[in-house]
């Protein structure tokens, strides 16, 4: 899943669900949904995501 994500392709939730999962890492609950709404590219087949990419240089920038 993660060389498929390197290569810029879009992937299903329920592999980055599991792969977390999987992992034992403990994971804030938003930002898991915050990065799965940017690597997942349809929630539902056929369905257009509801949650737009955010602007990559906006995770760099500190809050005023």
């Amino acid at each position: 899943m993660l060389k498929r994500l390197r290569f810029g392709d879009s992937v299903a939730w329920v592999e980055v669900a599991e792969a977390v999962a999987e992992s034992g890492a403990e994971v804030d609950r938003w930002d898991l949904a915050a990065v799965g709404a940017s690597l997942i590219e349809c929630d539902e087949p056929g369905e257009a995501k509801l949650i737009s990419n955010p602007d990559p240089v906006s995770w760099a920038r500190r809050p005023l």
